[in-house]
């Protein structure tokens, strides 16, 4: 199953070049590197479809073009060009002039090297008092630019590139200091190891670290050619971001990096894998102590140098104690397992591929990757403990997309690919190699790339529990609800009575709590639209689209009990307004929860607080609608669907996909009963502020 959700015509701002180019953020997002400019992709499911179409709607931000940023060079200042090239032999000459590391402007005009590589968007936790998004990108010309977010727009921009060098240069084991000039002061190969040194090449964020003071610190790992990682502490304190831009530790050297792979651990340690150009893959330990000092241990090595580059890697946890990595090499995938403090080899598959491995994702024990040649290939990791060999084994086959006419007229290469946890969704970028035959191409091919949903697992109910028992609370559900719904339309197609689908509703009817309920609701809109369709199947599941009211109040109902079991021992102002408006909501829906109930000192509580006025004419309000209430002389206020008080500030934010008001985050600091505040109670949404 899959959905075409971009389709981009190639300018000179929006080709895709790079193997690294997609991700998934935290949040939901799909952030596409293109060659001028970072797309950061929302696609979430709309509330009520009418066409087939509508089913997910894509909304589109974008980073400034990086030619609005100022030229730079790392080269500059450090190389006194003209006496370092008589001073050396042609072979040096060609070698120092073709490298656009050593001497970027000589033979590479800036702006082939002002292009993007890679983007990954900071994984920050809403409780955070700093810079909830920051989106660090990396250029061919190895310059790192953060962006930060204001109200859903991109417009902040920092070019780390001149801190990175100016503290490079500080800690640089070379005894000369700049300028430059190769036969002078400094040999070829001592410069080449110095300008590698400072050439990022690939970038990876570290989780949200909280510090004793209650700080969060993010590290930003940078790969370089020279094979350091260089390890980089950025606090969001606001004000310049570069202030905030801290070098903190670097590691050993092996040979270029060409892959980074975070996974946290506990909340002030973590492990990084790298994987080199020479084939090696290290795991260093990452160790934060609470006053912020980061410390960097190399721990388990495969150092077999079989000169076959490692291109990717990617994490996955397959049990409460192993978690695997799976990295690629050009025609095999070599499996790591990661147990306690011990990591260890497990094997390597051979893969049946024409071209060369570019990317690989997991989640979970599921994994997807992808070849130069545009074939793709679905991975489940099964592991067996009372297997005397091979406990862990991968279960390896080819996927095809039918988004993409893989023909030899027609041939794609990938771009990459990322699944987003724990709904196992994967977004693949694709665009036509130009080796297609021209002639023979219809138009919609011509210059194209596309960007496309693809579901590679089937749903199931096992799928679902993992979802309704995913251990981490900060996830949304729109991307299982996005697989379901893709899931429906093909099941719709072949079983009029959908038995799978009842199967599944069934299931959550029994667990009874907030993501279940959440997910009943948006299959009964989506069977609402189909039952339309195929009347056949109409009839079939009346009884169920009866239930359609009772499950949305079944839901608010089941958020007010958990926000209010248990009642903080010493409720402030802000969290007796949320009690009232609780409390009220259940009384003008004449409803009765016998959890609520048994907290004797509610009513008391309410008492204590007035019930909130109409900002327009300070007149009462009444509930005219499930979220919304009317005031005496008419006006019309939505409620907020984490505190139900009335959204009357024009800061408040909106749920990125049924549209549904809340109050804003700053309101929410400090009140306890709401236990997570970025996410919409209805259907699971991200909160977003509105644009200015």
């Amino acid at each position: 199953m899959d959905s075409e959700i971009l389709s981009i015509l190639e300018d000179s701002s929006t080709v895709i070049n790079s193997t690294k180019a997609l991700s998934w953020s935290h949040d939901n997002r799909a952030i596409l590197c293109c060659a001028q400019k970072v797309l950061i992709i929302n696609v979430v499911c709309n509330e009520n479809p009418t066409t087939k179409k509508e089913f997910f709607r894509t909304v589109i931000h974008e980073t400034p073009n990086i030619l609005n940023l100022g030229e730079f060079s790392y080269t500059k200042d450090v190389l006194v060009l003209k006496p370092s090239i008589a001073n050396l032999d042609e072979a040096g000459r060609q070698r120092l002039m073709t490298d656009p590391s050593l001497c970027e402007d000589f033979i590479y005009p800036n702006a082939m090297l002002n292009t993007f590589k890679q983007a990954k968007l900071a994984s920050l936790c809403s409780d955070s008092q700093c810079t909830k998004n920051v989106l660090a990108a990396l250029t061919y010309g190895h310059r790192v630019i953060l962006y930060t977010e204001t109200s859903g727009e991109w417009r902040n921009a920092t070019d780390l590139s001149p801190t990175i060098k100016h503290g490079l240069m500080a800690v640089s084991e070379i005894q000369t200091r700049p300028p430059f000039t190769i036969g002078r002061n400094i040999t070829l190969d001592d410069y080449t190891k110095f300008m590698y040194g400072m050439s990022t090449v690939v970038i990876e964020w570290s989780s949200g670290i909280y510090l004793q003071d209650g700080t969060q610190l993010l590290l930003l790992f940078l790969g370089t050619r020279y094979g350091h990682i260089h390890i980089w502490a950025f606090n969001g304190t606001p004000g310049n971001i570069s202030d905030s831009f801290v070098y903190k530790a670097t590691s050993s050297f092996r040979s270029e990096v060409t892959s980074l792979q975070w996974l946290s651990r506990s909340p002030k340690m973590g492990v990084l894998a790298a994987g080199f150009t020479n084939g090696a893959l290290t795991e260093y330990v990452i160790n934060v102590s609470n006053d912020g000092n980061v410390t960097m241990v190399e721990g388990y090595g495969d150092l077999t140098e079989d000169n076959l580059t490692i291109s990717d890697m990617a994490w996955g946890k397959i049990s409460e104690k192993i978690t695997i990595l799976v990295a690629c090499k050009p025609y095999s995938l070599h499996v790591y397992a990661l147990e306690g403090n011990g990591m260890g080899f497990v094997r390597s598959y051979n893969m049946d591929t024409g071209m060369p491995l570019t990317s690989i994702s997991l989640c979970g024990p599921y994994g997807f990757t992808g070849s130069r040649d545009g074939f793709m290939h679905i991975l489940q990791c099964t592991y067996n403990k009372s297997a005397v060999t091979d406990k862990l084994t991968l279960e390896i086959s080819k996927v095809t997309s039918s988004s993409f006419e893989q023909t030899h007229e027609y041939p794609w290469t990938f771009l990459g690919a990322a699944m987003s946890s724990p709904s196992r969704l994967c977004l693949i970028g694709k665009r036509l190699h130009y080796s297609a035959k021209l002639m023979d191409m219809t138009k919609k091919y011509v210059n194209e790339q596309k960007v496309v949903i693809f579901c590679p697992f089937k749903l199931t109910l096992s799928s679902i529990k993992e979802v309704i028992n995913y251990p981490e609370s900060y996830f949304s559900l729109q991307h299982t609800l996005i697989y379901l719904r893709l899931h429906i339309q093909e099941s719709v197609k072949i079983d009029k009575g959908c038995s799978d689908i009842l199967e599944i509703y069934m299931y959550l009817d029994s667990c009874d709590n907030v993501r279940a309920l959440q997910i009943m609701r948006d299959i009964l809109k989506v069977l609402s639209y189909w039952s339309d369709i195929y009347k056949g199947l109409g009839e079939k599941i009346s009884s169920l689209m009866n239930t359609a009211s009772e499950v949305n109040e079944r839901l608010l109902i089941k958020y007010i009990e958990s926000s209010l079991n248990p009642l903080p021992a010493s409720p402030n102002d802000k969290d007796l307004q949320v009690i009232k408006a609780m409390v009220d909501w259940l009384s003008y829906k004449s409803t009765r929860s016998s959890k609520v109930s048994q907290a004797s000192n509610i009513p008391m509580l309410c008492q204590q607080v007035k019930s909130p006025a109409c900002s327009i004419c300070s007149s009462e309000f009444h509930l005219c609608d499930e979220l919304s209430v009317q005031c005496t002389k008419g006006h019309v206020m939505n409620l907020c669907s984490l505190s139900f008080l009335p959204c009357q500030d024009p800061s408040m934010r909106t749920c990125e996909a049924c549209g549904h008001p809340a109050v804003s985050e700053q309101w929410l600091c400090g009140v306890l009963l709401v236990k997570q505040r970025v996410m919409c109670t209805l259907c699971g949404g991200f909160l977003r502020q509105i644009s200015e």
